[in-house]
């Protein structure tokens, strides 16, 4: 079984930034995910361009704090503060072609994705373009054509997907997960399968074909990434693919051990129904559980048995 650590929201807080930084420089994680737009930013770049070997992702953001395009440029994304106006849902519904001004909001919703992949390319010149997003709105299908639509001037090579998530069972669903959670799972199955129909191509021609069947932990367990509920979802999936899958284990992790606010979030009042939504004390959980000795010897036992087989 071929196993990486993924840890999202680089450039959101100080915090998280040290928790990821740490995490990398231990050698304890794989890959991570940047929110160009995010308030620490500059210090998020300043610890890429120090680690070349740390591979990263574009982390589109469309729901939280402020575009990187000019306000004019997209009014319908943003509020009178000028910051992100919809959550998931929003953007879902408003992507139907029963919303009026769907052309115009998908014009800009595209012109705000090219400018988020444009800072990146300025910033930090990758050979090859990475992406997810913040709160997964890259599944929503309008969304994921613009992305597709994209891929191929932009030397994209991986695009994440959502496929076999594989719940650990209702004992660890109520110990570990947010019920939101489990809607939140659902409902990206659904959008995924679509999509997959719809972008074969980008997949059969991707750069790594195992990239279109890589499952993920920690969507459905997002906020409760302990080793318990990580142990009991390597085990089915260990089962079900006889040790042969590549699996994502994707980490909210932040050092909030000092303490700090009580939710992390980019403004005032965001809507963070439904979506990812990690309290202070669920991000510091996860960052203990990657530092921890025992997901060590539990990932080497599952790489090992893969050898084996």
């Amino acid at each position: 079984m071929e196993i990486q650590l993924h840890a999202d929201d680089l450039g959101l807080t100080p915090e998280i930034n040290r928790a990821i930084f740490d995490l990398a420089d231990q050698g304890l994680l794989d890959s991570v995910s940047l929110i160009v737009n995010g308030p620490v930013i500059d210090d998020a770049l300043q610890g890429l361009r120090q680690r070349p070997w740390l591979r990263w992702n574009l982390h589109i953001n469309l729901v939280e704090g402020c575009p990187v395009s000019p306000i004019g440029d997209v009014p319908l994304l943003v509020d009178e503060r000028g910051q992100f106006r919809h959550s998931f849902l929003g953007i879902l519904i408003r992507s139907m072609p029963v919303y009026r001004p769907r052309p115009q909001f998908r014009l800009q919703i595209a012109t705000e994705i090219r400018n988020q992949i444009r800072f990146v390319q300025r910033e930090l010149s990758p050979t090859a373009l990475r992406v997810d997003s913040h709160q997964h709105t890259h599944i929503i299908p309008m969304i994921a054509s613009l992305v597709h639509r994209l891929a191929r001037a932009n030397r994209m090579e991986y695009i994440r997907g959502v496929r076999d998530l594989i719940e650990p069972g209702l004992r660890d669903w109520y110990r570990f997960s947010a019920w939101m959670n489990a809607g939140k799972s659902l409902l990206l199955r659904i959008l995924q399968f679509g999509n997959d129909r719809r972008h074969y191509a980008f997949w059969k021609g991707a750069a790594d074909a195992d990239d279109a069947q890589e499952r993920i932990i920690g969507i459905f367990l997002s906020g409760g990434m302990k080793l318990p509920a990580i142990a009991r979802t390597l085990a089915r999936i260990d089962r079900q693919t006889k040790g042969q899958a590549k699996v994502l284990l994707l980490f909210h992790p932040g050092d909030y051990s000092g303490g700090g606010p009580e939710t992390v979030t980019l403004q005032e009042g965001h809507q963070s129904q439904f979506f990812d939504y990690c309290s202070l004390a669920a991000r510091n959980q996860e960052y203990q559980t990657m530092l921890s000795a025992e997901l060590r010897v539990l990932l080497a036992e599952f790489r090992g048995a893969s050898q084996r087989n």
